[in-house]
């Protein structure tokens, strides 16, 4: 008789060990106990017809198939074979048999069949102080999951707003090049019309004139502007402006001289350009003077009418 383990020892150096998938050591008068470790890669061992009292192979975790018929004394401890191992041959082996009698099949035991009906997975207990942490850390996901749906969810509204705000951003491109349009459109027909009654407005303008003094704080009382009181307003006001501002200016008169002259057809589109004319104009200066330019131009309208109605009579 030769003992199991000193005879694997001198038999199985470790580097041989690693590349064996079979191992067969039957008939060879082992005794004693049997640790099989190194085997990396052992798919199959059979180690029957000896006298082996104890057999370790928990650590071989490829093994398959596991033939240990005829060591009548042998224990194995089934709950620490492989769980990659699916036949056990043990007949001759009483205690082994007597273990997995209701799992035979043919030839051989059904190991598989064997661990899930006797093996529990087990749950892990948890202290006080570890279900506190997993709570804690099941909490902190749920909020971080919690911010990133409404990080999500701001992201969309911002680039909703985002869109919202291209969108105006076209309108008003294509209105200012509408407005420039009816700009050119009516500037062109004011200025080969012969039919006009009112003159340009830039007409009225006497740029040669020295500017009003800059101590006003509000403009000539426009109840009795005349044609040089409505030139003194203009000045009064553009001594005050920047360049955009006189830009803004000089786009209101303009706009304001062609709603004046406009036939029927054309004065619902020139009544908003007149509009929009106006609200730009509101931003440089105030309200109150440019209500007294749009009652100064009024009257110089209604002076000039006059006098021409007074020639016609003639």
């Amino acid at each position: 008789m030769v003992g199991a383990q000193e005879w694997i020892k001198e038999s199985y150096v470790p580097k041989e060990r690693k590349s064996l998938t079979e191992l067969i050591i039957s008939y060879l008068s082992l005794e004693g106990e049997l640790t099989l470790e190194g085997f990396i890669s052992l798919k199959k061992l059979d180690c029957s017809h000896n006298q082996l009292t104890k057999l370790v192979v928990s650590k071989l975790s490829p093994l398959v198939e596991l033939r240990c018929s005829n060591n009548k004394s042998l224990e194995l401890e089934l709950e620490d074979l492989p769980e990659s191992l699916e036949k056990i041959y043990c007949q001759g082996c009483p205690q082994l048999e007597e273990q997995l009698a209701h799992y035979k099949k043919n030839d051989y035991y059904d190991y598989q069949a064997w661990r899930s009906n006797n093996i529990k997975i087990k749950t892990p207990s948890l202290s006080s102080k570890d279900s506190h942490s997993l709570l804690s850390a099941v909490t902190k996901s749920f909020q971080k999951s919690n911010l990133a749906e409404e990080i999500k969810s701001l992201r969309e509204e911002l680039n909703e707003v985002k869109e919202k705000i291209v969108g105006l951003q076209n309108n008003l491109l294509l209105q200012s090049q509408e407005l420039a349009a009816i700009r050119q459109k009516f500037s062109s027909f004011s200025q080969s019309s012969d039919k006009k009654i009112v003159p340009p407005i830039s007409s009225l303008f006497d740029f040669s004139s020295p500017p009003l003094s800059r101590n006003y704080s509000s403009p000539p009382p426009y109840r009795e502007t005349t044609t040089s009181g409505l030139v003194q307003l203009v000045q009064f006001i553009k001594i005050r402006l920047d360049a955009h501002g006189i830009e803004l200016l000089d786009d209101f008169l303009s706009t304001q001289e062609l709603l004046a002259t406009a036939n029927d057809r054309n004065r619902k589109v020139l009544q908003r350009t007149y509009e929009l004319a106006r609200v730009e104009l509101v931003t440089v200066i105030s309200e109150k003077e440019v209500s007294a330019l749009e009652t100064a131009y009024q009257a110089e309208n209604n002076q000039l009418i006059a006098q021409v109605e007074q020639r016609v009579s003639y």
